[in-house]
């Protein structure tokens, strides 16, 4: 089970405010907040935590032990390469074992295809909250 530590570790690994994990995982702000104050289990529903890993694991987290780290790409996984200029977004449209044992991805460009090169010069692209989503965050923050 996800751990408050967890939480404020994977929101920063990904660059996401709480108001950005309430609209990913549809869990309210406060509930986040609170659960970010503890630094082991908190004392929420399960329901809550298990919505709170599931939007931090689509955003490209992987829990290990009692940190947080980027989980390996996949094919379908929409990247850009943060060391390039153009920063142009790709697909991930294969994987493989390098022969140093890192990941390999090959990427899939709108006008090219880039060869085999490791996972590393890439970062996932995390899901943005829905219009729905962000007017259900601000309106429950308007309540409080």
């Amino acid at each position: 089970m996800i751990t408050g530590a967890q939480i404020r570790a994977a929101r920063a690994l990904v660059g996401w405010s709480a108001e950005d994990l309430s609209g990913a995982s549809k869990v309210g702000v406060a509930t986040i907040r609170r659960a970010e104050s503890h630094h082991f289990v908190p004392k929420t529903t399960q329901a809550n935590l298990e919505a709170i890993e599931r939007a931090l694991r689509k955003a490209g987290v992987e829990l290990v032990g009692r940190g947080v780290t980027f989980r390996d790409l996949e094919v379908g996984d929409m990247v850009y390469n943060p060391f390039s200029e153009e920063m142009e977004i790709c697909e991930v449209c294969g994987t493989k074992t390098g022969p140093d044992g890192d990941l390999m991805v090959r990427v899939r460009y709108p006008d090219h295809e880039m060869d085999w090169t490791s996972q590393l010069a890439f970062q996932i692209i995390p899901p943005l909250p829905s219009q729905q989503d962000i007017r259900r965050v601000l309106e429950e923050s308007r309540r409080k």
